[in-house]
Protein backbone atom coordinates (compact mmCIF):
# COMPACT_ATOMS: atom_id res chain seq x y z
CA UNK A 1 0.00 0.00 0.00
CA UNK A 2 1.74 3.40 -0.94
CA UNK A 3 2.09 5.60 1.92
CA UNK A 4 0.97 3.19 4.18
CA UNK A 5 2.39 4.49 7.61
CA UNK A 6 2.07 1.05 10.03
CA UNK A 7 2.24 2.90 13.53
CA UNK A 8 3.21 -0.25 15.48
CA UNK A 9 5.78 -2.10 13.80
CA UNK A 10 7.49 0.97 11.96
CA UNK A 11 7.80 2.83 15.64
CA UNK A 12 10.74 0.16 15.74
CA UNK A 13 12.19 2.74 13.76
CA UNK A 14 11.26 5.75 16.18
CA UNK A 15 12.98 3.51 19.34
CA UNK A 16 16.52 3.03 16.95
CA UNK A 17 16.45 6.48 16.23
CA UNK A 18 15.65 7.81 20.12
CA UNK A 19 17.70 5.18 22.00
CA UNK A 20 21.02 6.07 19.56
CA UNK A 21 20.28 9.41 21.45
CA UNK A 22 21.74 10.45 25.05
CA UNK A 23 18.48 10.65 27.24
CA UNK A 24 19.98 13.33 29.54
CA UNK A 25 20.84 14.99 25.71
CA UNK A 26 17.40 14.67 25.14
CA UNK A 27 15.97 15.91 28.21
CA UNK A 28 18.25 19.19 28.25
CA UNK A 29 17.75 20.11 24.50
CA UNK A 30 21.74 20.42 24.26
CA UNK A 31 21.46 20.96 20.68
CA UNK A 32 19.37 21.80 17.72
CA UNK A 33 20.81 18.25 16.29
CA UNK A 34 19.06 16.44 19.50
CA UNK A 35 15.84 18.47 19.73
CA UNK A 36 15.59 17.51 16.27
CA UNK A 37 15.13 13.64 16.99
CA UNK A 38 12.90 14.59 20.00
CA UNK A 39 10.50 16.68 17.70
CA UNK A 40 10.32 14.20 15.61
CA UNK A 41 9.56 10.67 18.03
CA UNK A 42 7.28 13.32 19.23
CA UNK A 43 5.15 14.22 16.20
CA UNK A 44 4.86 10.47 15.62
CA UNK A 45 3.59 9.88 18.68
CA UNK A 46 1.08 12.90 19.02
CA UNK A 47 -0.04 11.65 15.57
CA UNK A 48 -0.58 7.91 16.88
CA UNK A 49 -2.91 9.03 19.53
CA UNK A 50 -5.14 11.46 17.37
CA UNK A 51 -5.43 9.05 13.96
CA UNK A 52 -4.48 5.61 15.62
CA UNK A 53 -6.94 4.90 18.70
CA UNK A 54 -9.76 2.75 18.33
CA UNK A 55 -12.82 4.43 16.53
CA UNK A 56 -14.01 1.12 14.49
CA UNK A 57 -16.65 -0.84 16.65
CA UNK A 58 -19.42 -0.66 18.19
CA UNK A 59 -17.53 0.03 21.75
CA UNK A 60 -14.43 2.92 20.98
CA UNK A 61 -11.35 1.51 23.32
CA UNK A 62 -8.15 2.83 24.47
CA UNK A 63 -6.55 0.13 21.76
CA UNK A 64 -4.47 0.81 18.69
CA UNK A 65 -5.01 0.32 15.46
CA UNK A 66 -1.58 -2.07 13.84
CA UNK A 67 -1.33 0.64 11.27
CA UNK A 68 -2.72 3.86 9.01
CA UNK A 69 -2.70 5.03 5.86
CA UNK A 70 -0.71 8.10 6.58
CA UNK A 71 -2.87 9.77 3.78
CA UNK A 72 -6.12 9.16 4.55
CA UNK A 73 -5.98 8.24 7.62
CA UNK A 74 -8.00 5.21 7.25
CA UNK A 75 -6.94 1.89 8.92
CA UNK A 76 -4.80 -1.25 7.31
CA UNK A 77 -7.11 -3.53 6.74
CA UNK A 78 -6.57 -7.20 6.68
CA UNK A 79 -8.60 -9.66 4.20
CA UNK A 80 -8.44 -13.49 4.15
CA UNK A 81 -9.83 -15.34 1.34
CA UNK A 82 -13.40 -17.19 1.35
CA UNK A 83 -12.06 -20.55 1.45
CA UNK A 84 -10.48 -19.30 4.86
CA UNK A 85 -13.64 -17.46 6.01
CA UNK A 86 -15.27 -21.00 5.96
CA UNK A 87 -12.24 -23.44 7.41
CA UNK A 88 -11.30 -20.90 9.96
CA UNK A 89 -14.96 -19.27 10.91
CA UNK A 90 -14.07 -15.87 10.62
CA UNK A 91 -14.79 -12.14 9.47
CA UNK A 92 -14.04 -11.26 6.23
CA UNK A 93 -11.57 -8.74 6.75
CA UNK A 94 -10.08 -7.43 9.97
CA UNK A 95 -9.37 -3.98 11.47
CA UNK A 96 -6.00 -5.64 13.52
CA UNK A 97 -4.74 -4.64 16.58
CA UNK A 98 -2.33 -6.83 17.81
CA UNK A 99 -0.67 -5.64 21.62
CA UNK A 100 2.29 -8.25 20.99
CA UNK A 101 3.33 -5.50 18.30
CA UNK A 102 2.97 -2.67 19.74
CA UNK A 103 5.27 -3.32 22.86
CA UNK A 104 8.34 -1.57 21.35
CA UNK A 105 5.87 1.67 20.93
CA UNK A 106 4.24 0.82 24.46
CA UNK A 107 8.49 2.01 25.13
CA UNK A 108 8.55 4.69 23.11
CA UNK A 109 5.51 6.71 25.10
CA UNK A 110 6.72 5.78 28.55
CA UNK A 111 9.99 7.21 27.30
CA UNK A 112 8.62 10.06 25.97
CA UNK A 113 6.52 10.98 29.58
CA UNK A 114 10.63 10.78 31.19
CA UNK A 115 11.99 13.04 28.90
CA UNK A 116 8.92 15.83 28.56
CA UNK A 117 7.48 15.28 31.62
CA UNK A 118 4.16 14.90 29.71
CA UNK A 119 2.33 12.09 31.23
CA UNK A 120 0.11 11.62 28.38
CA UNK A 121 1.94 9.26 26.51
CA UNK A 122 2.70 6.69 28.91
CA UNK A 123 -0.92 7.04 30.35
CA UNK A 124 -2.07 6.15 26.90
CA UNK A 125 0.04 2.78 26.99
CA UNK A 126 -0.91 1.97 29.97
CA UNK A 127 -4.73 2.58 29.53
CA UNK A 128 -4.08 0.07 26.41
CA UNK A 129 -2.36 -2.20 28.32
CA UNK A 130 -4.68 -2.81 31.36
CA UNK A 131 -7.92 -2.65 28.91
CA UNK A 132 -6.20 -5.65 27.27
CA UNK A 133 -5.78 -7.19 30.40
CA UNK A 134 -9.53 -6.72 31.48
CA UNK A 135 -11.08 -8.07 27.71
CA UNK A 136 -8.21 -9.54 25.46
CA UNK A 137 -7.18 -11.93 27.78
CA UNK A 138 -8.04 -16.07 27.96
CA UNK A 139 -9.07 -17.82 31.03
CA UNK A 140 -5.66 -19.35 31.26
CA UNK A 141 -4.36 -15.82 31.44
CA UNK A 142 -2.59 -16.10 28.34
CA UNK A 143 -3.35 -12.69 25.77
CA UNK A 144 -4.90 -12.97 22.26
CA UNK A 145 -1.81 -11.60 20.68
CA UNK A 146 1.40 -12.10 18.83
CA UNK A 147 2.49 -14.33 15.72
CA UNK A 148 -1.10 -16.24 15.03
CA UNK A 149 -3.80 -14.00 16.64
CA UNK A 150 -4.67 -10.51 17.64
CA UNK A 151 -7.82 -8.41 18.22
CA UNK A 152 -10.13 -7.19 15.30
CA UNK A 153 -11.39 -3.57 16.66
CA UNK A 154 -14.31 -3.65 13.79
CA UNK A 155 -15.93 -7.13 15.54
CA UNK A 156 -14.45 -6.49 18.95
CA UNK A 157 -13.63 -10.22 19.16
CA UNK A 158 -9.96 -12.48 18.64
CA UNK A 159 -9.31 -13.38 14.94
CA UNK A 160 -6.49 -16.20 13.83
CA UNK A 161 -5.93 -19.09 12.06
CA UNK A 162 -9.22 -21.22 13.13
CA UNK A 163 -11.74 -20.97 15.90
CA UNK A 164 -12.63 -22.84 18.53
CA UNK A 165 -15.88 -21.43 20.36
CA UNK A 166 -14.68 -18.02 22.02
CA UNK A 167 -10.64 -19.02 21.06
CA UNK A 168 -9.00 -17.93 17.84
CA UNK A 169 -5.65 -18.72 16.47
CA UNK A 170 -2.92 -20.24 18.93
CA UNK A 171 -0.39 -18.32 21.01
CA UNK A 172 3.02 -17.21 19.99
CA UNK A 173 5.29 -14.54 20.40
CA UNK A 174 7.99 -15.61 17.97
CA UNK A 175 9.32 -11.84 17.52
CA UNK A 176 8.06 -10.16 20.49
CA UNK A 177 9.55 -9.09 23.55
CA UNK A 178 6.79 -8.14 26.29
CA UNK A 179 6.86 -4.52 28.30
CA UNK A 180 6.80 -6.62 31.49
CA UNK A 181 7.53 -3.69 33.38
CA UNK A 182 4.81 -1.64 32.33
CA UNK A 183 2.73 -4.81 33.08
CA UNK A 184 3.59 -5.35 35.98
CA UNK A 185 2.98 -1.84 36.69
CA UNK A 186 -0.71 -1.62 35.55
CA UNK A 187 -1.29 -5.10 37.21
CA UNK A 188 1.41 -7.20 38.99
CA UNK A 189 -1.14 -10.18 39.29
CA UNK A 190 -2.58 -10.27 35.95
CA UNK A 191 1.51 -10.00 34.48
CA UNK A 192 2.10 -12.92 36.90
CA UNK A 193 -0.95 -15.18 35.43
CA UNK A 194 0.08 -14.55 31.85
CA UNK A 195 4.31 -15.88 32.55
CA UNK A 196 2.48 -19.05 34.65
CA UNK A 197 0.03 -19.40 31.64
CA UNK A 198 2.86 -19.13 28.94
CA UNK A 199 4.64 -21.76 30.85
CA UNK A 200 2.07 -23.88 31.19
CA UNK A 201 1.38 -24.05 27.94
CA UNK A 202 4.17 -23.45 26.05
CA UNK A 203 6.27 -26.20 27.64
CA UNK A 204 6.16 -29.71 26.52
CA UNK A 205 8.44 -31.45 28.41
CA UNK A 206 9.44 -30.52 32.13
CA UNK A 207 12.16 -32.67 32.99
CA UNK A 208 14.40 -30.92 29.75
CA UNK A 209 12.44 -27.76 29.78
CA UNK A 210 11.40 -28.16 26.06
CA UNK A 211 9.53 -25.38 24.83
CA UNK A 212 7.31 -24.92 21.57
CA UNK A 213 7.08 -21.34 20.57
CA UNK A 214 3.35 -22.23 19.57
CA UNK A 215 0.83 -22.46 22.95
CA UNK A 216 -2.59 -23.55 22.91
CA UNK A 217 -5.22 -21.63 25.08
CA UNK A 218 -5.87 -24.04 27.30
CA UNK A 219 -6.78 -23.89 30.94
CA UNK A 220 -3.33 -23.94 32.84
CA UNK A 221 -1.87 -26.49 34.81
CA UNK A 222 -2.68 -27.23 38.28
CA UNK A 223 -0.26 -28.37 41.07
CA UNK A 224 3.60 -27.40 41.56
CA UNK A 225 4.37 -27.50 37.88
CA UNK A 226 7.42 -25.29 38.45
CA UNK A 227 8.74 -27.87 40.56
CA UNK A 228 9.20 -30.54 38.21
CA UNK A 229 12.93 -32.23 38.59
CA UNK A 230 15.00 -31.71 35.49
CA UNK A 231 17.19 -34.85 34.50
CA UNK A 232 19.83 -34.67 32.41
CA UNK A 233 19.13 -37.71 30.80
CA UNK A 234 16.43 -36.77 29.33
CA UNK A 235 14.45 -40.00 29.24
CA UNK A 236 11.04 -39.85 28.63
CA UNK A 237 8.19 -40.04 31.53
CA UNK A 238 4.30 -40.22 30.30
CA UNK A 239 3.64 -38.50 33.03
CA UNK A 240 5.16 -35.31 31.28
CA UNK A 241 3.02 -34.68 28.11
CA UNK A 242 -0.08 -35.61 26.41
CA UNK A 243 -0.94 -35.68 22.60
CA UNK A 244 -4.07 -33.94 21.79
CA UNK A 245 -4.31 -35.35 18.60
CA UNK A 246 -4.99 -39.24 20.12
CA UNK A 247 -5.44 -38.01 23.53
CA UNK A 248 -2.89 -40.33 24.96
CA UNK A 249 0.26 -40.14 27.17
CA UNK A 250 2.38 -42.23 25.45
CA UNK A 251 5.38 -42.37 23.81
CA UNK A 252 5.36 -39.33 21.30
CA UNK A 253 5.80 -41.87 18.13
CA UNK A 254 2.71 -42.68 19.08
CA UNK A 255 1.16 -39.92 17.54
CA UNK A 256 0.59 -38.70 14.59
CA UNK A 257 3.84 -36.34 12.97
CA UNK A 258 1.29 -33.04 13.53
CA UNK A 259 0.18 -34.24 17.25
CA UNK A 260 0.26 -31.21 19.38
CA UNK A 261 1.39 -32.33 23.11
CA UNK A 262 0.19 -31.45 25.90
CA UNK A 263 0.59 -31.94 29.55
CA UNK A 264 -1.91 -33.45 31.80
CA UNK A 265 -3.93 -31.39 34.06
CA UNK A 266 -4.21 -33.68 36.53
CA UNK A 267 -4.28 -37.48 37.93
CA UNK A 268 -7.99 -38.12 37.92
CA UNK A 269 -7.71 -37.26 34.46
CA UNK A 270 -5.83 -40.94 33.25
CA UNK A 271 -5.36 -42.61 36.60
CA UNK A 272 -3.95 -45.47 34.79
CA UNK A 273 -1.05 -43.88 32.69
CA UNK A 274 -0.04 -41.39 35.74
CA UNK A 275 0.26 -43.81 38.72
CA UNK A 276 3.53 -43.37 40.25
CA UNK A 277 4.26 -40.41 38.53
CA UNK A 278 7.27 -39.07 40.06
CA UNK A 279 7.93 -35.79 38.17
CA UNK A 280 5.59 -33.60 40.48
CA UNK A 281 4.44 -31.63 37.84
CA UNK A 282 0.33 -32.57 38.25
CA UNK A 283 -1.68 -33.14 41.54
Amino acid sequence: MRNAGVLATAGLVVVIQAVMLSCADLAEGADDEHGRYLRAVRTFADNVLRYGRDVYGPEHAPLFVDGINIDTHEPVVWRISKGHVETWRMPSSWVLSNLASQQHFFKVLVALSDLTGDLKYKQAAVEATRYAFDHLRHESGLLFWGGHAAWDLATEQPVGEGRSGSVAGKHELKCNLPFYELMWEVDSETTKRFIEAFWSNHILRWDILDMNRHGYYQPILTGEVYRAELRASGSWNPCLMRCNACATTKDSSSCGSNGQKRHLKSRQESPSNTAGCQAGIVT
